[in-house]
């Protein structure tokens, strides 16, 4: 999408999310509380290529890039971009209240060389104060550890593409940051219970449960997009549910209703393994998320199989964008939720 606002000069963050099909991007810019849409881009690789975003073909993604920053007509080059959290570690630990400058630092270091299970030369450790009262003379701080070789790579892509990289984050805080946000924004956060988000990927789907805007648990799920959409002779998952013979109704149902049925046998699937985890946990709502969770009608359909009030991801709800633009960013939003919550960021980048 070309850029709409070319007499806004305020200053605006790309938000890149390296996907397993393509790259989503969207440029926001801040004023106040309000952002505004100024650019987006969704753009798969050629020739239908997936990638294992933990391990990218990089000439692939770098000519990705590229080609989203074209269309888009991005007015910034300043870009951030997530690392996976799964090759993240993340804690809570504490430091005494009067620790100042090195002295956090190094007390953060110590403990963080008691948890993470390999060389603090391998990875790259960022830590914050929480917004908690000290206790017994020591403060919490929310210690993040990613893997060196993986923050590299993405400052790398971002580099080789005719980017600034201006901020790392992890995947989950950018989706944490831009759910929150939509939710308030829509009036859809519930009263009480945790927020289940299932984001619904080319091959794998990822169930996280939401406490504001903390992960307190996640989950990967052996299907997405790709296997939900097989015919019925092929499709695994169907094979699975009813052996041998096909589904006694899915030669009544059309291509939209089989695969909402079987995405809700296998979410039921899932939404039990977190019972059995988490089993005094209040679930308040249920978020679809990721690529497969842009078609018309999933969210009615799964409320019904599993008695449970499912919404849309909509990242963009509340942002301030042209109206011609709302059908295909209805049909684009669920997708974004990564690349929004890396836009969110502005103003908040290194180097100001």
């Amino acid at each position: 999408m070309p850029s709409w606002f070319k007499g806004f000069r305020q200053q605006s963050l790309l938000g890149i999310d390296i996907g397993t099909t393509g790259i989503k991007l969207v440029e926001l810019a801040r004023k106040g509380k309000q952002y505004e849409l100024l650019s987006f881009a969704v753009v798969p690789y050629t020739n239908g290529q997936m990638i294992d975003p933990m391990l990218p073909e990089e000439e692939v993604v770098i000519s990705t890039l590229q080609e989203a920053v074209k269309i888009a007509g991005c007015q910034s080059r300043r870009g951030a971009i997530a690392v996976n959290s799964a090759s993240v570690i993340s804690r809570v630990v504490e430091v005494p209240v009067d620790a100042i400058g090195d002295e956090i630092e190094q007390s953060i270091r110590d403990q963080a060389d008691q948890i993470i299970p390999y060389s603090l030369d391998d990875v790259i450790l960022d830590y914050s104060a929480l917004d908690q009262e000290p206790r017994n003379g020591l403060q919490s701080m929310f210690l993040v550890a990613a893997r060196r070789d993986q923050v590299e790579t993405q400052e790398r892509l971002l580099l080789a593409a005719g980017l600034e990289c201006r901020l790392i984050d992890v995947d989950t805080f950018a989706i944490g940051r831009s759910l929150q946000y939509s939710l308030a924004a829509q009036q859809q956060r519930p009263a009480e219970g945790l927020i289940m988000l299932l984001d619904i990927g080319a091959m794998r789907s990822v169930l996280y449960a939401f406490d504001g805007e903390r992960v307190v648990y996640s989950r990967e799920h052996d299907f997405g997009d790709h296997q939900l959409r097989q015919p019925p002779v092929t499709n695994p998952f169907e094979y699975e549910e009813y052996g041998e013979s096909s589904s006694p109704a899915s030669g009544a149902m059309n291509e939209a209703e089989r695969y909402q049925q079987l995405l809700g046998h296998q979410l039921e699937r899932a939404l039990e393994l977190f019972a059995e985890a988490q089993p005094d946990s209040l679930i308040g709502c249920l978020v679809l998320a990721g690529g497969g969770a842009c078609q018309k009608g999933l969210t009615p359909a799964l409320s019904k199989h599993l008695q449970l009030k499912v919404v849309q991801a909509n990242p963009l709800a509340g942002v301030k964008r042209p109206g011609k633009l709302d059908a295909e960013l209805q049909q684009r939003a669920p997708s974004l939720m990564t690349a929004c919550g890396l836009a969110m960021r502005v103003g908040q980048e290194w180097g100001g």
